[in-house]
Protein backbone atom coordinates (compact mmCIF):
# COMPACT_ATOMS: atom_id res chain seq x y z
CA UNK A 1 0.00 0.00 0.00
CA UNK A 2 0.87 3.97 -0.20
CA UNK A 3 1.78 4.77 3.40
CA UNK A 4 2.57 8.00 4.90
CA UNK A 5 1.48 9.02 8.03
CA UNK A 6 0.35 6.14 10.84
CA UNK A 7 -0.51 5.47 14.38
CA UNK A 8 -0.03 2.06 16.29
CA UNK A 9 -0.86 0.92 19.31
CA UNK A 10 -1.15 -2.87 20.88
CA UNK A 11 -4.36 -3.84 21.46
CA UNK A 12 -6.06 -5.69 24.17
CA UNK A 13 -5.62 -8.96 22.99
CA UNK A 14 -1.51 -8.12 22.73
CA UNK A 15 -1.65 -7.80 18.69
CA UNK A 16 -0.93 -4.62 16.92
CA UNK A 17 -3.76 -2.08 15.59
CA UNK A 18 -2.29 0.24 12.74
CA UNK A 19 -4.08 3.57 11.05
CA UNK A 20 -2.57 4.77 8.30
CA UNK A 21 -2.69 7.05 5.21
CA UNK A 22 -2.73 5.78 1.43
CA UNK A 23 -3.70 8.12 -1.88
CA UNK A 24 -5.79 10.11 -2.20
CA UNK A 25 -6.34 11.27 1.45
CA UNK A 26 -7.58 7.74 2.80
CA UNK A 27 -7.17 6.31 5.55
CA UNK A 28 -7.10 2.07 6.45
CA UNK A 29 -7.06 0.26 9.72
CA UNK A 30 -5.35 -2.90 9.98
CA UNK A 31 -4.88 -5.31 12.95
CA UNK A 32 -1.59 -7.53 13.17
CA UNK A 33 -1.23 -10.49 15.00
CA UNK A 34 2.32 -10.15 17.10
CA UNK A 35 3.46 -13.09 15.36
CA UNK A 36 3.05 -12.08 12.23
CA UNK A 37 4.92 -8.82 13.42
CA UNK A 38 7.96 -10.40 14.71
CA UNK A 39 7.83 -14.54 14.11
CA UNK A 40 11.72 -15.12 14.80
CA UNK A 41 11.97 -13.14 18.03
CA UNK A 42 11.43 -14.54 21.50
CA UNK A 43 8.64 -13.20 24.05
CA UNK A 44 9.52 -13.38 27.58
CA UNK A 45 5.84 -14.48 29.75
CA UNK A 46 5.66 -11.91 31.85
CA UNK A 47 4.35 -8.60 31.37
CA UNK A 48 6.24 -5.22 32.16
CA UNK A 49 4.51 -3.53 34.58
CA UNK A 50 1.18 -0.97 33.80
CA UNK A 51 1.87 2.18 33.67
CA UNK A 52 -0.04 4.12 36.44
CA UNK A 53 -1.40 5.89 35.98
CA UNK A 54 -30.56 40.96 26.19
CA UNK A 55 -29.40 41.89 22.63
CA UNK A 56 -28.60 45.20 21.28
CA UNK A 57 -27.75 45.30 17.19
CA UNK A 58 -24.75 47.37 16.73
CA UNK A 59 -21.82 48.23 14.15
CA UNK A 60 -19.22 45.69 15.16
CA UNK A 61 -16.82 46.65 12.40
CA UNK A 62 -16.82 44.01 9.89
CA UNK A 63 -19.46 42.47 7.67
CA UNK A 64 -18.87 38.82 6.58
CA UNK A 65 -21.14 37.02 5.83
CA UNK A 66 -20.55 32.97 6.77
CA UNK A 67 -22.80 29.96 6.06
CA UNK A 68 -22.55 27.98 9.81
CA UNK A 69 -23.39 24.84 9.49
CA UNK A 70 -24.49 22.31 12.47
CA UNK A 71 -22.19 19.63 13.59
CA UNK A 72 -23.11 16.16 11.74
CA UNK A 73 -24.74 13.49 13.62
CA UNK A 74 -22.69 10.43 14.69
CA UNK A 75 -22.87 7.12 12.86
CA UNK A 76 -21.35 3.46 12.76
CA UNK A 77 -19.24 2.25 10.17
CA UNK A 78 -18.02 -1.28 9.24
CA UNK A 79 -14.50 -3.14 9.44
CA UNK A 80 -13.12 0.51 8.51
CA UNK A 81 -13.17 3.91 10.86
CA UNK A 82 -13.37 6.77 8.32
CA UNK A 83 -14.79 5.22 4.54
CA UNK A 84 -14.60 7.80 2.20
CA UNK A 85 -18.07 9.73 3.07
CA UNK A 86 -18.14 9.28 6.78
CA UNK A 87 -19.39 11.94 8.66
CA UNK A 88 -19.59 13.53 5.09
CA UNK A 89 -16.36 14.26 4.56
CA UNK A 90 -14.62 12.61 0.91
CA UNK A 91 -10.97 12.68 2.54
CA UNK A 92 -9.11 12.48 5.68
CA UNK A 93 -5.58 12.48 7.06
CA UNK A 94 -3.26 12.46 9.93
CA UNK A 95 -4.59 8.81 12.22
CA UNK A 96 -4.22 8.61 15.57
CA UNK A 97 -4.91 5.49 17.78
CA UNK A 98 -4.80 4.32 21.05
CA UNK A 99 -5.94 0.84 23.10
CA UNK A 100 -8.14 1.14 26.86
CA UNK A 101 -7.91 -1.12 29.46
CA UNK A 102 -11.11 -3.04 28.56
CA UNK A 103 -10.07 -3.54 25.27
CA UNK A 104 -11.46 -0.57 23.51
CA UNK A 105 -9.76 1.07 20.23
CA UNK A 106 -9.93 4.51 19.62
CA UNK A 107 -8.73 6.46 16.60
CA UNK A 108 -9.07 9.82 15.37
CA UNK A 109 -7.77 11.93 12.40
CA UNK A 110 -8.69 15.22 10.46
CA UNK A 111 -11.61 15.19 8.46
CA UNK A 112 -10.70 17.13 5.25
CA UNK A 113 -14.04 17.03 3.45
CA UNK A 114 -13.82 18.06 -0.33
CA UNK A 115 -10.04 18.72 0.01
CA UNK A 116 -6.42 17.37 1.12
CA UNK A 117 -5.03 20.88 2.29
CA UNK A 118 -3.76 21.71 5.30
CA UNK A 119 -6.18 24.57 6.01
CA UNK A 120 -9.35 25.80 5.60
CA UNK A 121 -12.22 24.06 7.39
CA UNK A 122 -11.08 20.77 8.52
CA UNK A 123 -12.41 19.31 11.68
CA UNK A 124 -11.54 15.98 14.19
CA UNK A 125 -13.50 13.53 14.13
CA UNK A 126 -13.10 9.94 16.51
CA UNK A 127 -14.06 6.76 16.31
CA UNK A 128 -14.20 3.73 18.71
CA UNK A 129 -14.13 0.13 18.05
CA UNK A 130 -15.09 -2.60 20.96
CA UNK A 131 -14.37 -5.62 18.96
CA UNK A 132 -10.98 -4.85 17.38
CA UNK A 133 -11.78 -3.36 14.21
CA UNK A 134 -15.18 -5.30 12.84
CA UNK A 135 -17.08 -2.19 13.49
CA UNK A 136 -16.80 1.32 14.45
CA UNK A 137 -18.68 4.31 15.71
CA UNK A 138 -18.09 7.60 14.86
CA UNK A 139 -18.24 11.56 16.12
CA UNK A 140 -16.95 14.59 15.75
CA UNK A 141 -15.15 15.06 18.73
CA UNK A 142 -13.80 18.85 16.90
CA UNK A 143 -16.20 20.83 15.06
CA UNK A 144 -16.52 24.46 13.79
CA UNK A 145 -18.70 24.69 10.61
CA UNK A 146 -17.78 27.65 9.46
CA UNK A 147 -18.20 28.27 5.65
CA UNK A 148 -19.75 24.81 5.96
CA UNK A 149 -18.48 21.36 5.13
CA UNK A 150 -15.89 22.43 2.36
CA UNK A 151 -12.72 23.51 1.64
CA UNK A 152 -12.26 27.33 2.01
CA UNK A 153 -9.09 29.55 2.50
CA UNK A 154 -10.84 32.00 4.97
CA UNK A 155 -12.17 28.88 7.38
CA UNK A 156 -11.15 27.82 10.67
CA UNK A 157 -8.87 24.75 10.93
CA UNK A 158 -8.31 22.14 13.42
CA UNK A 159 -5.69 20.20 12.02
CA UNK A 160 -3.32 17.42 13.79
CA UNK A 161 -4.84 15.27 16.03
CA UNK A 162 -2.57 13.57 18.85
CA UNK A 163 -3.70 10.84 21.15
CA UNK A 164 -2.93 10.05 24.89
CA UNK A 165 -4.53 7.34 27.35
CA UNK A 166 -4.00 5.95 30.60
CA UNK A 167 -6.35 3.01 29.69
CA UNK A 168 -9.36 4.63 31.01
CA UNK A 169 -9.23 8.25 30.40
CA UNK A 170 -8.53 10.15 26.54
CA UNK A 171 -6.47 13.07 26.11
CA UNK A 172 -6.67 14.62 22.69
CA UNK A 173 -4.75 17.73 21.26
CA UNK A 174 -5.15 19.28 18.19
CA UNK A 175 -3.36 22.90 16.27
CA UNK A 176 -6.48 25.64 16.06
CA UNK A 177 -5.83 28.30 13.51
CA UNK A 178 -8.25 31.16 13.93
CA UNK A 179 -10.31 31.49 10.04
CA UNK A 180 -7.64 32.43 6.82
CA UNK A 181 -4.51 31.63 8.95
CA UNK A 182 -1.90 28.33 8.58
CA UNK A 183 1.21 27.56 7.42
CA UNK A 184 0.08 26.99 4.01
CA UNK A 185 -3.27 26.69 2.26
CA UNK A 186 -4.82 29.63 4.34
CA UNK A 187 -5.38 33.11 2.78
CA UNK A 188 -3.01 34.41 5.34
CA UNK A 189 0.40 33.04 7.14
CA UNK A 190 0.45 32.58 10.96
CA UNK A 191 2.30 35.51 12.58
CA UNK A 192 4.91 35.74 15.76
CA UNK A 193 5.13 38.28 17.94
CA UNK A 194 2.72 36.98 20.58
CA UNK A 195 2.03 33.39 21.98
CA UNK A 196 -1.91 34.40 21.82
CA UNK A 197 -2.65 33.82 25.77
CA UNK A 198 -1.77 35.88 28.54
CA UNK A 199 0.60 34.68 31.61
CA UNK A 200 -2.47 33.61 33.30
CA UNK A 201 -3.57 31.45 30.00
CA UNK A 202 -6.49 33.74 29.06
CA UNK A 203 -7.37 34.07 25.35
CA UNK A 204 -5.89 37.44 24.09
CA UNK A 205 -8.63 39.27 21.92
CA UNK A 206 -8.44 42.31 19.75
CA UNK A 207 -11.10 44.47 18.38
CA UNK A 208 -12.39 44.03 14.44
CA UNK A 209 -13.55 47.67 14.09
CA UNK A 210 -11.94 49.36 11.39
CA UNK A 211 -10.27 46.02 9.93
CA UNK A 212 -10.02 46.42 6.05
CA UNK A 213 -12.29 43.21 5.18
CA UNK A 214 -11.32 43.31 1.80
CA UNK A 215 -10.84 39.58 0.79
CA UNK A 216 -7.96 40.76 -2.25
CA UNK A 217 -6.11 43.00 -0.17
CA UNK A 218 -3.60 40.52 1.77
CA UNK A 219 -0.73 42.83 3.13
CA UNK A 220 -3.62 45.22 4.56
CA UNK A 221 -5.40 42.28 6.51
CA UNK A 222 -2.39 40.61 7.81
CA UNK A 223 -0.72 44.24 8.84
CA UNK A 224 -3.65 45.48 10.62
CA UNK A 225 -4.20 42.50 11.89
CA UNK A 226 -0.58 41.87 13.25
CA UNK A 227 0.67 45.36 13.89
CA UNK A 228 -2.24 46.77 14.01
CA UNK A 229 -4.66 45.77 16.43
CA UNK A 230 -4.02 45.81 20.42
CA UNK A 231 -4.07 42.45 21.56
CA UNK A 232 -3.19 43.38 25.18
CA UNK A 233 -6.83 45.64 25.15
CA UNK A 234 -9.28 42.94 25.82
CA UNK A 235 -9.01 39.11 26.51
CA UNK A 236 -11.71 36.28 27.71
CA UNK A 237 -12.01 34.74 30.99
CA UNK A 238 -14.11 32.17 32.49
CA UNK A 239 -17.22 33.32 34.29
CA UNK A 240 -15.96 31.67 37.36
CA UNK A 241 -14.52 28.52 38.06
CA UNK A 242 -17.59 26.60 39.00
CA UNK A 243 -19.39 27.81 35.76
CA UNK A 244 -20.80 24.39 34.25
CA UNK A 245 -19.80 23.18 31.13
CA UNK A 246 -22.58 23.81 29.11
CA UNK A 247 -23.49 27.40 30.09
CA UNK A 248 -24.61 30.13 27.65
CA UNK A 249 -22.30 32.38 29.37
CA UNK A 250 -19.31 30.22 30.44
CA UNK A 251 -16.67 33.03 29.13
CA UNK A 252 -16.80 37.22 29.25
CA UNK A 253 -14.99 39.69 27.32
CA UNK A 254 -13.00 41.90 29.74
CA UNK A 255 -10.74 44.85 28.49
CA UNK A 256 -7.31 46.09 30.12
CA UNK A 257 -8.73 47.45 33.36
CA UNK A 258 -10.87 44.31 34.00
CA UNK A 259 -14.09 46.04 32.98
CA UNK A 260 -16.80 43.34 31.12
CA UNK A 261 -17.85 44.23 27.73
CA UNK A 262 -21.68 43.78 28.39
CA UNK A 263 -24.10 42.44 25.72
CA UNK A 264 -22.30 39.08 24.51
CA UNK A 265 -22.78 35.41 25.37
CA UNK A 266 -20.08 32.98 25.15
CA UNK A 267 -20.33 29.97 25.50
CA UNK A 268 -17.08 26.94 26.39
CA UNK A 269 -16.80 26.62 22.47
CA UNK A 270 -16.13 30.16 21.85
CA UNK A 271 -19.57 30.44 20.33
CA UNK A 272 -20.39 34.51 20.55
CA UNK A 273 -23.62 35.91 20.71
CA UNK A 274 -25.15 39.28 21.03
CA UNK A 275 -25.10 42.97 19.28
CA UNK A 276 -26.71 41.31 15.63
CA UNK A 277 -23.71 39.20 15.94
CA UNK A 278 -24.08 35.13 16.49
CA UNK A 279 -20.54 33.26 15.38
CA UNK A 280 -17.17 32.04 17.05
CA UNK A 281 -14.34 33.92 18.10
CA UNK A 282 -12.25 31.79 15.77
CA UNK A 283 -14.55 32.84 13.21
CA UNK A 284 -13.87 35.70 10.02
CA UNK A 285 -16.91 37.48 11.68
CA UNK A 286 -15.46 37.56 15.02
CA UNK A 287 -16.11 41.26 16.30
CA UNK A 288 -13.06 40.34 18.68
CA UNK A 289 -10.16 38.29 17.31
CA UNK A 290 -7.46 36.24 18.84
CA UNK A 291 -3.88 36.35 17.80
CA UNK A 292 -3.26 35.08 14.39
CA UNK A 293 -1.26 31.93 15.13
CA UNK A 294 -2.34 28.45 16.42
CA UNK A 295 -3.60 27.19 19.38
CA UNK A 296 -3.08 23.91 21.22
CA UNK A 297 -6.53 22.69 21.78
CA UNK A 298 -7.27 20.16 24.15
CA UNK A 299 -10.48 17.53 24.69
CA UNK A 300 -11.00 14.49 26.65
CA UNK A 301 -12.93 11.76 26.74
CA UNK A 302 -13.86 9.13 29.88
CA UNK A 303 -16.45 7.22 28.02
CA UNK A 304 -14.28 5.28 25.13
CA UNK A 305 -14.25 7.87 22.75
CA UNK A 306 -18.32 8.31 22.34
CA UNK A 307 -17.99 12.02 23.89
CA UNK A 308 -15.61 14.57 24.44
CA UNK A 309 -15.53 17.52 26.73
CA UNK A 310 -15.37 21.04 26.36
CA UNK A 311 -11.69 22.59 24.87
CA UNK A 312 -9.11 24.03 26.53
CA UNK A 313 -6.08 26.26 25.42
CA UNK A 314 -2.75 25.18 26.67
CA UNK A 315 -0.25 27.82 27.17
CA UNK A 316 3.19 26.50 25.71
CA UNK A 317 3.89 28.94 22.69
CA UNK A 318 6.92 31.26 22.72
CA UNK A 319 5.71 34.84 21.34
CA UNK A 320 9.28 34.32 19.13
CA UNK A 321 7.45 31.35 17.24
CA UNK A 322 5.22 31.45 14.88
CA UNK A 323 3.63 28.36 15.07
CA UNK A 324 3.85 25.40 18.09
CA UNK A 325 2.47 22.73 16.26
CA UNK A 326 1.61 19.05 17.84
CA UNK A 327 3.48 16.12 16.89
CA UNK A 328 0.21 14.33 15.47
CA UNK A 329 -0.50 10.70 16.29
CA UNK A 330 0.30 9.43 19.25
CA UNK A 331 0.93 11.28 23.09
CA UNK A 332 1.88 9.09 26.21
CA UNK A 333 0.70 9.20 29.67
CA UNK A 334 3.91 8.04 31.32
CA UNK A 335 4.61 5.31 34.69
CA UNK A 336 4.70 8.59 36.72
CA UNK A 337 1.10 9.61 35.37
CA UNK A 338 2.18 12.18 33.55
CA UNK A 339 0.73 13.22 30.37
CA UNK A 340 3.20 14.21 27.45
CA UNK A 341 2.90 15.39 24.24
CA UNK A 342 5.12 15.95 21.55
CA UNK A 343 4.97 19.46 19.82
CA UNK A 344 7.52 21.25 17.38
CA UNK A 345 8.30 25.27 16.79
CA UNK A 346 7.69 25.85 12.72
CA UNK A 347 9.05 29.63 12.34
CA UNK A 348 9.32 30.20 8.47
CA UNK A 349 11.13 27.27 7.98
CA UNK A 350 12.76 26.75 10.94
CA UNK A 351 11.63 23.12 13.38
CA UNK A 352 12.67 22.48 16.53
CA UNK A 353 11.36 19.37 18.24
CA UNK A 354 9.71 19.85 22.27
CA UNK A 355 7.31 18.54 24.70
CA UNK A 356 4.44 20.00 26.59
CA UNK A 357 3.22 17.76 29.63
CA UNK A 358 0.36 17.85 32.50
CA UNK A 359 1.50 16.41 35.81
CA UNK A 360 -2.49 16.85 36.83
CA UNK A 361 -4.57 15.29 34.49
CA UNK A 362 -4.64 18.44 31.98
CA UNK A 363 -5.39 20.71 34.43
CA UNK A 364 -2.11 22.83 34.01
CA UNK A 365 1.07 22.06 31.54
CA UNK A 366 4.45 23.19 31.10
CA UNK A 367 7.17 22.88 28.27
CA UNK A 368 10.00 20.73 28.14
CA UNK A 369 13.76 21.56 26.78
CA UNK A 370 13.57 22.09 23.55
CA UNK A 371 15.89 19.73 20.64
CA UNK A 372 18.72 22.46 19.43
CA UNK A 373 18.57 20.24 16.07
CA UNK A 374 17.02 20.28 13.07
CA UNK A 375 14.00 18.28 13.70
CA UNK A 376 9.62 18.24 13.14
CA UNK A 377 7.09 16.12 13.76
CA UNK A 378 7.91 13.42 16.71
CA UNK A 379 6.68 10.43 18.45
CA UNK A 380 7.27 9.69 22.05
CA UNK A 381 7.28 6.53 24.12
CA UNK A 382 8.48 5.42 27.76
CA UNK A 383 10.57 1.86 27.64
CA UNK A 384 13.58 0.61 30.38
CA UNK A 385 12.56 3.96 32.56
CA UNK A 386 13.44 6.21 30.18
CA UNK A 387 11.19 8.42 27.76
CA UNK A 388 12.33 7.80 23.78
CA UNK A 389 11.50 10.51 20.95
CA UNK A 390 11.88 10.06 17.86
CA UNK A 391 12.01 12.88 15.27
CA UNK A 392 11.44 13.65 11.37
CA UNK A 393 14.38 15.29 9.55
CA UNK A 394 17.35 14.41 11.44
CA UNK A 395 16.94 10.26 11.45
CA UNK A 396 17.44 10.88 15.35
CA UNK A 397 16.05 9.93 18.78
CA UNK A 398 16.74 11.91 22.16
CA UNK A 399 16.51 9.81 25.22
CA UNK A 400 15.17 11.71 29.06
CA UNK A 401 15.31 10.66 32.00
CA UNK A 402 13.51 12.74 34.08
CA UNK A 403 10.41 12.20 32.09
CA UNK A 404 10.88 15.04 29.22
CA UNK A 405 11.66 17.71 31.31
CA UNK A 406 15.26 17.69 30.20
CA UNK A 407 17.38 15.14 27.36
CA UNK A 408 20.73 13.49 28.37
CA UNK A 409 23.28 15.58 27.36
CA UNK A 410 27.04 15.07 25.66
CA UNK A 411 29.66 15.49 27.96
CA UNK A 412 30.00 19.23 27.03
CA UNK A 413 26.76 19.50 28.16
CA UNK A 414 24.85 19.73 24.94
CA UNK A 415 21.68 17.61 24.25
CA UNK A 416 22.83 14.11 22.67
CA UNK A 417 21.53 12.55 19.73
CA UNK A 418 22.01 9.42 19.31
CA UNK A 419 21.48 7.56 15.65
CA UNK A 420 18.44 5.33 14.87
CA UNK A 421 20.05 3.41 12.63
CA UNK A 422 17.44 3.88 10.17
CA UNK A 423 17.79 6.04 6.91
CA UNK A 424 13.91 6.62 6.23
CA UNK A 425 12.85 9.16 9.23
CA UNK A 426 13.42 12.12 7.05
CA UNK A 427 9.99 12.68 5.13
CA UNK A 428 7.53 11.90 7.59
CA UNK A 429 5.65 11.49 10.65
CA UNK A 430 6.16 8.36 12.98
CA UNK A 431 4.70 6.45 15.49
CA UNK A 432 6.15 4.47 18.22
CA UNK A 433 5.14 2.39 20.99
CA UNK A 434 6.62 -0.53 23.69
CA UNK A 435 5.27 -3.20 23.50
CA UNK A 436 3.93 -4.81 26.85
CA UNK A 437 6.36 -8.31 26.67
CA UNK A 438 9.77 -8.35 27.11
CA UNK A 439 11.77 -9.80 23.74
CA UNK A 440 15.10 -11.34 24.67
CA UNK A 441 14.09 -9.95 28.14
CA UNK A 442 14.38 -6.53 26.53
CA UNK A 443 11.80 -3.71 26.39
CA UNK A 444 10.76 -3.78 22.89
CA UNK A 445 10.09 -0.26 20.61
CA UNK A 446 7.63 -0.78 17.84
CA UNK A 447 8.27 2.18 15.27
CA UNK A 448 6.27 2.14 12.07
CA UNK A 449 7.14 4.52 8.99
CA UNK A 450 7.28 4.29 5.54
CA UNK A 451 10.04 2.90 3.37
CA UNK A 452 9.43 3.11 -0.35
CA UNK A 453 11.62 4.13 -2.76
CA UNK A 454 15.60 3.61 -3.15
CA UNK A 455 16.43 6.06 -0.53
CA UNK A 456 13.55 5.20 1.45
CA UNK A 457 12.10 8.21 1.70
CA UNK A 458 8.99 7.49 -0.35
CA UNK A 459 5.26 7.44 1.38
CA UNK A 460 4.72 3.68 0.86
CA UNK A 461 5.89 0.51 1.54
CA UNK A 462 5.11 0.95 5.30
CA UNK A 463 7.68 -0.53 7.96
CA UNK A 464 7.21 -1.28 11.77
CA UNK A 465 10.38 -2.28 12.66
CA UNK A 466 10.67 -3.87 16.32
CA UNK A 467 13.94 -2.23 18.61
CA UNK A 468 15.55 -3.65 21.71
CA UNK A 469 16.16 -1.07 24.54
CA UNK A 470 19.53 -1.49 25.86
CA UNK A 471 20.09 1.18 28.62
CA UNK A 472 19.84 4.84 26.17
CA UNK A 473 20.63 2.25 22.99
CA UNK A 474 18.46 0.57 20.60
Amino acid sequence: DDFAYSSITEQGDGSIGILYETTNSAIKYKNIPIEDLAPNLLFDSENNEDNEDNEDNEDNGIDVKINITPRPEDGRTDEQPFIPGTGGSGRFRIPCLVSLHNGTIVAACDARWNGGADAGGLDTIASYSKNYGKSWNYTFANYLGDNGDVFNNMSSALIDPALATDGETIYMVADLFPAGYAINSARYVAAEGQNGLTEEGHLRLATAKGMDTNKDNHISRQERIADTCDYDAYHLEKVSEDVEDDAKNYYVIKDENGQVVEGYSIDAYFNIKGKGIDTNLFFENSPYLPWPTDYLYLTKSTDGGATWSIPTLINAKKASEQTLLVGPGNGLVTSTGRVIFTAYNYTHGYQRSTVFYSDDQGVTWKRGEDIPYDSSEATITQADGRLFMFTRLDNAYYVSEDDGTTWVKKEDGAVKKFTSGLDNLRTCQLSAITYSKKIHGKDAILLSVPSGGEDGSGRDSGRIYVGLVEGTSI
